[in-house]
């Protein structure tokens, strides 16, 4: 993991770095899928995976042991959830102390549109949703 500059990284990037050595899933601007272990990762995501499975848009699939992702090519990935038990994060801002309060509140922001999304996506909140939809 390479955190460097002046300003320090995103929160989406320390979740991304966090994520080394958990089984991952990318997805590429191609349509190309990768699943398989997160090995390494830099702060312009770009990503090397071992013990991979590439899927392509066609669906057929290939192993492939080592494969190195260009991060401005990834379109999204999918990381395990994190639990109420697990330590997904606990620990980032003791870990990133250089980030200033404004990156600390933005943060503080993205964990809640993250447990929101989290509720829409359990149905907990689906019926407010599709009512709003309706009107």
């Amino acid at each position: 993991m390479a955190v460097t500059g002046k300003r320090g990284v995103g929160i989406p990037t320390i979740l991304l770095h966090d994520g080394e050595g958990t089984i991952v899933s990318i997805e590429m601007k191609t349509g190309e899928t990768y699943r398989g272990l997160l090995d390494e990762t830099e702060d312009n995501m770009n990503c090397v995976m071992k013990d991979a499975v590439r899927t392509d848009i066609n669906g057929n699939t290939t192993h492939v042991e080592q494969v190195y992702l260009r991060g401005s090519q990834i379109l999204f990935i999918v990381m395990r959830r994190c639990s109420s038990e697990s330590s997904c994060g606990r620990n980032t801002r003791d870990r990133y102390r250089h980030l200033d309060k404004e990156d600390l509140v933005e943060a503080d922001r993205e964990d809640k549109l993250l447990r929101s999304f989290e509720k829409l996506k359990n149905g907990e909140v689906g019926s407010k949703v599709s009512v709003a939809r309706e009107t």
